[in-house]
């Protein structure tokens, strides 16, 4: 998953459907790769920090 202009970011989190943190990473630059392949395919949810806050869903198949 690729993370473009990620403005007032600075951290980011993939969570499974129970909420658990797969995936975090710092978010540096205005280009973010995620690698996912070691994740199984279901629902996520991509979580942005920083100066606020947002939670969009993802469907990894």
């Amino acid at each position: 998953m690729v993370l473009t202009d990620p403005a007032g970011f600075e951290n980011a989190n993939i969570l499974n459907v129970t909420g658990q943190i797969m995936l975090t990473q710092k978010i540096v630059g205005q280009t973010n790769i995620f690698d996912m392949n070691t994740l199984p395919n279901g629902v996520y949810y991509l979580q942005l920090t920083g100066k606020s806050s947002i939670t969009k869903k993802i469907i990894k198949f």
